[in-house]
């Protein structure tokens, strides 16, 4: 079982304060200030910064949070697995981001259900930002995530490589050019989606790559649907980037035209990620192949 302390420093971590933390552990605040100093005394160190009367996690509180949160994860993998065990068919929970779930995915999902009859399985499809606060709270089990992951607090494992590319609508300005320059797309209405996106994570970093940014367009607009985004750039509501994947169909009907951006060129991994270790259980590592050998 885990050490009550730690739930009750990760409730002081949650809630920024010792007084909500108390209430919410219908605890009193001399009961939880006892347990912090155990903890500070046991491993010999300053968890917490007291500042205008906030607190702030100290670089040792910021180490002791992430082995907390992972043995806080483990217990309940523990607890899963355990009830597993008593029924005819195991439970996974699963998440896929927005363009891998509804595009790279969808093609392969009842051939993925089918090849596992013997296992029920819940789809969360969200976005990036979302998807990793479920993992690493131990809602899901693994995620399916397209663009950037820290890799130092999840185990990252390579599904397939995706261009990052940028598509106009057939009448825009620019549909008969093969290649661009950034100075030229400033103008434009840029179409994008919305923060904790793993996409607009991946245009922003690209973009910085040759010193520009998103607030460099003369108009941004943030759409958080993609079948959405997809339409207004054909109807030349704006310029969008967006992974191939999500725009094959359009691209081959001629609704959506790609054009190059010079110097600038972006791919991003579509990676399964768990909690670190996870790889190393069987089914995982099934579910892993399974997909890597369908989608790559």
């Amino acid at each position: 079982m885990l050490d009550p302390r730690l739930l009750t420093f990760l409730a002081i971590v949650e809630e920024e304060s010792y007084t909500k933390a108390a209430v919410r552990l219908s605890m009193t605040q001399p009961g939880l200030s006892h347990q912090m100093k155990q903890l500070e005394e046991m491993y010999d160190v300053k968890l917490f910064h007291y500042e205008n009367r906030r607190i702030s996690l100290t670089e040792e509180g910021a180490v002791f949070r992430k082995y907390a949160e992972f043995l806080l994860y483990q217990e309940k993998m523990m607890k899963k697995e355990l009830e597993n065990l008593k029924k005819k068919r195991k439970k996974y929970y699963f998440g896929a981001t927005l363009t891998l779930g509804e595009y790279t995915l969808a093609p392969h999902l009842k051939q993925f259900y089918d090849s596992f009859k013997e296992v029920e399985f819940s789809l969360m499809v969200d976005n990036t930002k979302v998807l990793l606060s479920h993992l690493q709270t131990g809602h899901l089990d693994f995620a399916l995530i397209e663009g950037i992951v820290d890799k130092a607090l999840y185990q990252v494992t390579l599904l397939k490589e995706v261009p990052f590319i940028l598509v106009v609508g057939p009448e825009h300005r620019l549909s008969g050019r093969k290649e661009v320059s950034m100075e030229e797309l400033l103008p434009e209405t840029l179409l994008v989606r919305e923060e904790g996106s793993g996409s607009r994570k991946v245009l922003e970093t690209g973009l910085s790559t040759i010193n520009f940014s998103i607030r460099g367009f003369e108009r941004v607009i943030d759409i958080g649907n993609i079948g959405l985004l997809k339409k207004l750039t054909e109807q030349g509501a704006g310029i969008s980037f967006m992974y191939k994947d999500a725009v094959l169909l359009e691209l081959s009907s001629g609704r959506l035209k790609e054009i190059s951006v010079k110097n600038l060129r972006m791919v991003r991994e579509f990676n399964f990620v768990t909690q670190p270790g996870n790889l190393q259980n069987k089914e995982f590592k099934r579910f892993y192949r399974f997909l890597q050998s369908v989608l790559s």
